[in-house]
């Protein structure tokens, strides 16, 4: 269920309207539903994945905050490679299967697998939690269908922007009703993003494939300016993503960080990349590179 689909567009208004209806005792577990629901629509084979990564990162992280000395450690690190290693089974699995395949000859049948729909988004925010959790950045006094709603929030399972609970988390216990200012503004974001895919990415794509497809028929100046107007085609259709996300959340009263920040305006690389992809940057610059 593509956000510029026709489902989505009858998806959408049903279940905005319905999260407003609901009694708020009911609000989150409603929205809970929602979520799996188009997250199922969109994977079916891994589906259970993400549920059950979820469930054990919330008792991991509960375990985490209640250890004490030498017991804190081991529970965080088990919980965290855990996750991260799925993650690298996931990309890499035809990689190390194929060594094994050349040097003990044991052959594999996973030809059929593919990497689960959304799950470096969630997976990135399940570590973030767990990282925050151990460093005592943040509190684990969520519940299991609040922290269940922030990894699998159906605006930005699939593409991100990555979420951070002490953004998300707090924003659930909120009280939400209509807010006619927030629909509006959530529905020029929707537009804004659905101009970007559809009239910016998917137009340039058409020409880009179309020469990608047969690179030797065109000149080296065709390919250049193919080149570069990939970089635009690339960021119209990420951007736009991020857009629609970003104003489907407002629709249920839940602000989602931006994503993009204007990045063919920065005046170096350095800016570039801070305004790009903004918040996996923020990520990686908050749990790897200031570690490290």
């Amino acid at each position: 269920m593509n956000f510029n689909s026709v489902n989505y567009m009858i998806f959408l208004p049903i279940v905005v309207l319905g999260y407003f209806i609901v009694p708020k005792k009911i609000k989150n577990i409603y929205l809970l539903a929602v979520n799996y629901y188009f997250y199922f629509c969109n994977e079916v084979r891994f589906f259970l994945l993400m549920p059950v990564l979820t469930a054990a990162a919330y008792f991991c992280g509960r375990a985490i905050e209640k250890s004490n000395g030498k017991k804190k450690r081991p529970v965080f690190l088990a919980s965290l490679l855990l996750n991260l290693g799925i993650l690298v089974f996931f990309k890499y699995h035809k990689f190390f299967l194929g060594r094994i395949t050349s040097f003990w000859g044991v052959k594999f049948n996973l030809s059929n697998w593919r990497l689960p729909a959304g799950i470096s988004f969630y997976i990135f925010m399940i570590s973030s939690y767990l990282i925050d959790v151990y460093l005592a950045k943040y509190s684990h006094r969520d519940n299991l269908v609040d922290f269940a709603v922030y990894i699998s929030f159906f605006p930005h399972i699939l593409m991100g922007p990555i979420d951070r609970a002490n953004n998300f988390l707090p924003q659930l216990k909120e009280e939400h009703t209509f807010d006619y200012d927030r629909i509006k503004k959530g529905l020029q974001l929707m537009a804004l993003g659905f101009f970007k895919k559809i009239a910016i990415a998917d137009v340039l794509a058409m020409s880009i494939n179309r020469v990608h497809s047969d690179l030797y028929s065109y000149s080296g100046f065709i390919l250049i300016f193919t080149a570069f107007m990939y970089s635009f085609q690339l960021y119209a259709d990420f951007s736009g993503y991020c857009d629609m996300a970003t104003g489907v959340g407002l629709m249920f009263n839940i602000e989602i960080p931006i994503n993009f920040n204007s990045p063919y305006k920065s005046l170096n690389i350095r800016e570039f990349w801070q305004r790009w992809h903004v918040t996996l940057s923020r990520f990686l610059t908050t749990y790897v590179y200031f570690p490290l």
